[in-house]
């Protein structure tokens, strides 16, 4: 087995442009940069660049593919491939190749354009714009002493004088809190609505009124708290403009069902069916 040089141009689109490298090569079979590209091709650009980025990562793949091309190879020499089990797989696997493919060239031929995407993003928002209003939510920060740390009471009182005392609250959030997932971010619980945290907590975060405005310590079954009001947001509707990533994404993924469910039934109209067949198969199967 000979390994060669790895320096090649590999899964940049050019392949058409530049002659395919051997990678390895044996035992009359042969690897190249072009063999991995179409082992790699449905994969993402970053994640291509992320698996193959590194001479050990393109050697592994390789000698993976290397080891199938050889002992393909080997199955043939032993007439496997003459094998009724396995002449099926190998159909199985071409049919399932070949419609994917034709799936994937109606996708393309058939894909509503961006236009159309939006005016259907918008239709289905204007058709009932009240789904989409939001309830009254507050974005806070919280400072957490749990209970089981030692003299907790006391220094979560410590915390609520040094805050009176003009401390940052972000600041002390980062250095003292217990809660590790907002502790980094200096406490920030981000938005939320009514129905979402113990309602002790809840309560205390909703009756604050002012941006900047900080609770007195709360007490739930976590720990002790303090909370400082960032945000508050009234219930209501939200535009168009605010929703309309969302409903694209949404109206893409319907638009692209539809068009799926309408080959489907093009190409099952035609089709002949004997349900009494249908169910014998189905009983054998049962039975076993």
């Amino acid at each position: 087995m000979v390994i060669v040089a790895l320096g090649f141009v590999f899964l940049s689109g050019m392949q058409g442009e530049a002659s395919a490298q051997v990678l390895l090569q044996g035992n009359g079979v042969t690897v190249t940069s072009q063999d991995l590209d179409a082992e790699y091709k449905r994969m993402p650009p970053e994640f291509r660049t992320q698996s193959l980025a590194k001479p050990d990562q393109v050697f592994n793949a390789a000698s993976g593919l290397y080891m199938l091309k050889v002992l393909a190879a080997e199955a043939v020499e032993q007439g496997l491939d003459k094998d009724d089990n396995v002449r099926w797989a190998l159909e199985s696997a071409r049919i399932r190749i070949l419609s994917e493919a034709r799936t994937e060239q109606l996708d393309k031929q058939r894909a509503p354009s961006p236009e159309a995407i939006e005016a259907y993003a918008q239709s289905q928002y204007l058709a009932n714009p009240k789904a989409f209003d939001m309830p009254e939510q507050v974005r806070v920060r919280h400072i957490l002493l749990r209970m089981q740390e030692d003299n907790a009471k006391q220094k979560i009182e410590d915390i609520q004088r040094a805050l009176k005392e003009g401390a940052s609250f972000e600041k002390l959030a980062k250095e003292r809190s217990q809660d590790p997932g907002s502790s980094v971010k200096g406490g920030d619980l981000g938005l939320f609505g009514r129905g979402k945290m113990v309602k002790s907590f809840e309560d205390a975060a909703f009756s604050l009124q002012s941006p900047g405005d900080v609770s007195n310590i709360i007490e739930t079954q976590f720990g002790y708290h303090i909370l400082k009001l960032e945000e508050r947001r009234a219930a209501g509707g939200r535009a168009f403009s605010e929703v309309k990533e969302t409903l694209i994404k949404q109206a893409q993924a319907t638009l692209s069902t539809r068009q799926r469910e309408a080959t489907r039934d093009r190409i099952l109209k035609d089709a002949k069916v004997d349900s009494n067949a249908i169910e014998e198969l189905a009983k054998l199967i049962s039975s076993k």
